[in-house]
């Protein structure tokens, strides 16, 4: 995986190093519930910084929902059509057993 660093001459910038030739993924996980013009933001600007954006729709979250798992990911899909290094899908058990 190609290294990710901060540049210290711009606050909050990010710097991929692309002379690797694996794909950097990033990985966008939350319950999404409902999706909303902050996470479709967060998401555009994210699939800029890299190869891959996988958001991950958690499925079964310990509270109310007001959409079940298939619409998140619906409403997510049609909010990131334009987007075509974005893939939604769903996720269970912990983030980081998703992330691997």
């Amino acid at each position: 995986m190609a290294p990710v660093v901060c540049d210290p001459e711009v606050s909050g910038a990010v710097v991929v190093d692309k002379t690797d030739t694996n794909p950097v993924v990033g990985i966008f996980g939350g319950t999404f519930d409902p999706v909303h013009n902050g996470h479709v933001d967060v998401a555009g600007r994210a699939s800029k910084l890299f190869d891959k954006l996988i958001i991950g729709i958690y499925d079964s979250p310990p509270k109310n929902l007001l959409f079940n798992t298939e619409e998140r990911v619906e409403m997510f899909s049609k909010s990131v059509i334009d987007k075509k290094n974005i893939d939604v899908i769903p996720f269970s058990g912990l983030a980081v057993d998703f992330a691997i």
